[in-house]
């Protein structure tokens, strides 16, 4: 479980999602910035669509309206590509969702934080970032674009939600039962994500609108709550 954590962290969506908006398209001729967002925005699809390795460059400059040589121009090839997506997403969930929990907020509350920050990242439509379901397919399929990520995203992110759930559990508990801690509220909101198509057949209510991703935050925050508390006062019993 540990390495699932590690790979796939935040975020993890993976069922319908909405990518960019759509924009103009640039001319074959275009060198500029816009035809850079252009690649990123067709690369986007066709990496979720078909992973890195199936991926077509074909049929992303086709989508850009641009010639092959614009992915060569702007980023060197395939797999300069593919890690620019990588990193424009991961970007934009870092900056939309910061993991900082206020810190005036009781534990509890701080706990709901960090359950809706990582369903907003993995499973809110609304969210430009494709950063969940990018990840889920490098964790299923990794390229040497893993261990950029791992150490400049997933690694930063990891520690800091590690923290949070550290003051939830007290300093009694060991490292690993506060990852695996982490590891068990990860999981949870990720299901939301990767198991769309059968939530939806069981339980069509459960939406991932605003109101139901508050809902779902509710639900995990109130079952993981118990569980914390617990082995909070196991390991302090222990000590005592």
């Amino acid at each position: 479980m540990e390495i699932f954590f590690h790979k796939v962290f935040l975020t993890f969506p993976i069922h319908e999602f909405t990518m960019f908006t759509s924009a103009a398209s640039p001319g074959k001729n275009s060198n500029g910035e816009e035809s850079r967002q252009a690649l990123l925005q067709a690369a986007t699809d066709e990496f979720l669509a078909m992973g890195y390795r199936a991926a077509r460059v074909q049929n992303i400059t086709r989508s850009a309206g641009l010639g092959l040589s614009a992915i060569n121009y702007h980023f060197g090839g395939k797999e300069g590509l593919y890690r620019a997506v990588l990193s424009h997403h991961a970007e934009q969930a870092i900056a939309r969702l910061p993991l900082n929990a206020p810190e005036q907020s009781d534990p509890q509350e701080q706990l709901r934080w960090l359950v809706s920050a990582l369903l907003h990242r993995l499973s809110d439509p609304a969210n430009p970032s494709r950063i969940g379901p990018l990840l889920l397919r490098e964790m299923m399929n990794p390229t040497a674009a893993f261990e950029l990520l791992f150490e400049r995203f997933a690694s930063p992110q990891f520690r800091i939600a590690t923290a949070i759930v550290r003051t939830l559990l007290g300093e009694q508990v060991p490292e690993r039962v506060v990852a695996q801690s982490l590891y068990s509220l990860f999981g949870q909101c990720v299901l939301y994500m990767t198991g769309r198509p059968m939530i939806e057949r069981f339980t069509p209510e459960i939406q991932l609108d605003e109101a139901g991703l508050q809902q779902i935050a509710d639900h995990i925050t109130a079952f993981s709550w118990g569980g914390l508390q617990a082995l909070r006062q196991r390991y302090q019993g222990e000590s005592a």
